[in-house]
């Protein structure tokens, strides 16, 4: 189904809502177009509810006024109507109920998702820019946005009920203000406080020269990688790159024209560090100097390192020495690769290593304008202490326990271009205000806190989401509306001072306990639910945490079986009741939240670090990935690999993300938003193969084995399909890999097999049965 060009998505007659992320495929259907013998039970397959994260068809228009939203990978587009872009801010629910305790009974966490930079769709409507001072409310400082009520001279705040007086000249023209219309609207700061930053954007990459590392390829790949990225930098003219290699000493690189005139300059003495240059001639310009750059990467990519030393700097030691470099000068990410564990443990310089000094410096880094990103090559890292770094600078941490430059090159080469190219702002502030009776519980993300409605990040980018905890400071009425406001004070890409505003609303709804069938938001009470319990952990102990997530899932399930068996059949169980189980499960085999004891500390907290900034769309797809079914895709009615009147390419049939959904005898894509792959079954059709492949699989060495159009239909459509999934990823474009069926090692897509019991994780398919089993013993 699509909609119309006007038409809004949940205002449409025929649309079932509580189907609407529901699987359809059922299994008479997958048998009617294959000869295989079924794969899976349909008895489980029938009684268990899956998503689908297939969203092909162009939804049309959705117009943003509070109502319901599309799932986060749906493909639509928004025109707002007093309420922001529902990319930027989503709402738990629609509709909320009068009181806490009634909240609590019906298991939506009130709160939303806020995405300050997400990417729009080339038909959203943009964020108008305003050049003049924004009026605000003078009791609580809200902005002023198109909930205000306006009578005579009198102004009435939506958020703090203040009424307050207001210029005649300001009512004549307010007609024309997007902040009357629009959600969401940014304001350019005055001249007088711009302040005098340097306005260009500085990458300083720094890449540890150990021979452990250069035996890793990191090094190579690292600079290989950026050399190849400088042609799809956004905006170069204000973009500069400088590069740092360094072991026990730091080494600086300098050069005119020619790599001929290269100039090393070692800083040796560990008591004494300092950078030899001013940092604007430390970096290159990406756009005016792009030649400079290539040619000290072609150079250092050649460059013999003479008495490489076999410890390395802290790195610690490090991101000080460029933050007082910076001294708030100018924006700076600084993308640091380090391969040495015992460097980090054994902090002999300027940082001992304790978990408070860390966290002084990064909120020292976030002051001075430095984002840090941290790329880690060894099995045991000190990442309690280093993720406090990026956390609060608004950078990643990228981990490698056992990097394959053959394997991990690729992913190491897309997360960079990613970096490199998404959108992001850096010298971040950010204030939540919300109406009365409501108040901001928690927000969860990579900032600082500094009050609770207060963050500040150096950077932030497209990628990162913040969680908005709310909770109840009275008691609503009927048809009550519930406000938030967020707004952001930043520095864009050009050097200017932006304050952007987001408005969003909710309604108090005395029947909530029935209508939330349609006012549930599914994508954002997951992400909501896996934020905070990410925290938790860090709170509690891991056993206590499933505890209480365990319990949540079962208070909410009794609830509603409760409420539907005393409203008889006229009431139908919430589809993000149904869906809730699943989540649950699959999300505790995540490294961060798995009782795995194979699961290292290093990764168990990189995962839950990751988990804090998430967005909901990559959320949706680490927590169930796509598994499409390539082999039969031209006995598919949808006509997989084609376009549809939108240019959206139909996408193939999907299965269940369990092992024994992958015939011996198919070929499937797996994609989790964090790589994509290509499973061959060891018993895969030979003449399906040579349409994919051109040659037999055995006549193909794993080098050689890609997928491109070779002129054969199959070919073409697979090319498109790939192509398709890459380019629509959350999050930017996935590395590729083939998998061959009993020659490959299954942990490549063991990840994707999320239904399946993973150690001491039950399938999802037994969980079900045990929480089932729980409430029908306690209605007994």
């Amino acid at each position: 189904m699509s909609i119309q060009e006007g038409q809004n998505w949940s205002q449409l007659p025929n649309l079932d809502v509580q189907n609407r992320d529901q699987a359809i495929v059922n299994p008479s259907d997958i048998e009617e177009n294959s000869n295989a013998e079924p794969y899976y039970e349909e008895s489980v397959y029938q009684k268990l509810v899956r998503p689908c994260n297939r969203y092909d068809e162009f939804m049309g228009k959705f117009t943003a006024n509070g109502s319901m939203p599309p799932p986060c990978l749906a493909q639509y587009f928004v025109k707002e109507q007093k309420v922001s872009n529902p990319r930027f801010l989503r709402f738990t629910c629609t509709n909320c109920s009068l009181n806490e305790n009634i909240q609590y009974n019906i298991g939506i966490p009130l709160g939303a998702i806020w995405q300050p930079f997400a990417e729009l769709s080339p038909e959203d409507d943009k964020v108008p820019l305003i050049e003049r001072e924004p009026l605000r409310c003078t009791n609580c400082l809200a902005y002023m946005n198109a909930h205000f009520k306006f009578s005579n001279n009198d102004f009435k705040c939506n958020i703090c009920g203040y009424v307050q007086k207001y210029s005649k000249e300001y009512f004549k023209s307010q007609g024309s203000f997007p902040e009357f219309s629009r959600g969401t609207y940014k304001y350019l700061i005055s001249k007088e406080l711009q302040g005098s930053i340097d306005k260009n954007i500085y990458y300083l990459v720094c890449i540890d020269i150990t021979n452990f590392s250069l035996g890793l390829g990191v090094y190579q790949q690292v600079l290989s990688s950026i050399r190849d990225i400088l042609n799809y930098i956004p905006n170069p003219e204000i973009v500069k790159i400088g590069i740092i290699t360094y072991d026990s000493f730091l080494h600086f690189f300098s050069l005119n024209n020619s790599p001929e005139s290269i100039q090393e300059v070692i800083v040796s003495d560990e008591n004494d560090l300092f950078i030899p240059f001013h940092f604007s001639s430390l970096c290159y310009n990406a756009q005016t100097e792009k030649e400079k750059i290539e040619n000290l990467i072609d150079s250092l990519l050649g460059w013999e390192f003479s008495e490489i030393s076999k410890n390395t700097l802290p790195v610690a030691t490090i991101i000080d020495l460029v933050k007082n470099h910076f001294k708030g000068d100018a924006a700076c990410r600084l993308l640091l690769f380090s391969s040495k564990a015992e460097s980090l443990k054994t902090e002999k310089l300027n940082y001992l290593g304790s978990l408070e000094e860390f966290i002084r410096l990064g909120k020292e880094c976030t002051e001075n304008s430095l984002c840090v990103d941290l790329f880690l090559f060894s099995n045991s890292v000190d990442i309690s202490s280093l993720a406090t770094l990026s956390s609060q600078t608004g950078g990643d941490i990228y981990y490698y326990p056992k990097y394959l430059s053959k394997y991990d090159g690729e992913k190491l080469y897309y997360q960079l271009l990613r970096i490199f190219t998404r959108p992001q702002v850096f010298d971040a502030n950010m204030r939540i205000r919300c109406s009365i009776k409501m108040a901001i519980d928690d927000c969860i993300g990579n900032f600082i806190k500094k009050s609770p409605v207060e963050m500040q990040v150096a950077a932030i980018d497209s990628d990162k989401s913040i969680g908005i905890m709310l909770k109840y400071d009275g008691v609503l009425v009927e048809n009550e509306k519930v406000y938030l406001q967020c707004a952001i004070l930043y520095r864009n890409n050009l050097g200017q001072k932006i304050l952007r505003i987001y408005n969003g609303l909710m309604i108090a709804d005395e029947n909530s306990k029935f209508t939330h069938t349609e006012y549930g938001d599914l994508d954002t009470i997951n992400n909501i639910l896996v934020k905070k319990y990410a925290k938790m952990m860090f709170e509690k102990q891991l056993q206590n945490v499933k505890s209480d997530w365990y319990n949540f899932i079962y208070r909410v399930t009794n609830y509603y079986g409760w409420v539907i068996s005393g409203a008889g059949s006229d009431v139908l169980k919430p589809h993000f009741v149904d869906m809730l189980p699943l989540f649950y499960n699959t999300a505790n085999k995540l490294a961060g939240l798995s009782f795995n004891q194979s699961i290292s500390d290093d990764i168990r907290l990189v995962s839950s670090f990751s988990l804090y900034s998430i967005s909901s769309s990559k959320l949706r797809l680490l927590l169930y990935p796509n598994i499409y079914k390539l082999h039969d895709i031209m006995a598919q009615p949808r006509l997989p690999g084609t376009a549809s009147s939108s240019t959206t390419i139909y996408l193939p049939d999907t299965v269940p993300c369990k092992r024994e959904s992958l015939s011996p005898e198919g070929v499937y894509l797996l994609a989790n938003g964090d790589i994509i792959v290509i499973f061959i079954g060891k018993n895969a059709p030979e003449e399906f193969l040579i349409k994919l492949f051109g040659k037999p699989l055995d006549q193909l060495s794993k080098e050689e084995i890609d997928i491109k159009n070779i002129g054969t239909e199959e070919s073409e459509r697979i090319s498109l399909i790939i192509n398709e999934s890459r380019i629509k990823n959350p999050n930017g474009i996935p590395p590729l890999y083939f998998y061959l069926e009993e020659k490959d090692n299954y942990e490549l897509i063991k990840q994707f097999m999320v239904e399946d019991q993973n150690g001491n994780e039950t399938s999802y398919e037994l969980f079900v049965e045990n929480i089932n089993s729980l409430v029908q013993y306690y209605e007994d």
